[in-house]
């Protein structure tokens, strides 16, 4: 679980912190206490939403 921490907690600013501490944990139980701390600091915490610009790559292709 340890290197998906990266991928799903990357978007949250601040996180280093945390994320440098669950890596280093071995025990279930600190793992949850750091998590439940995360889910309390960032609690409302809403994600910016980028529109999707889609992009044919295959119009100009000679083939």
């Amino acid at each position: 679980m340890r290197r998906h921490y990266l991928t799903y907690l990357k978007a949250l600013p601040g996180i280093k912190e945390f994320r440098n501490r669950l890596v280093t944990l071995a025990d279930p139980d600190e793992i949850n206490a750091v998590l439940d701390e995360i889910l309390v600091k960032y609690e409302g915490f809403e994600m910016e939403k980028a529109p999707i610009q889609l992009v044919n790559y295959h119009e100009n292709c000679p083939v």
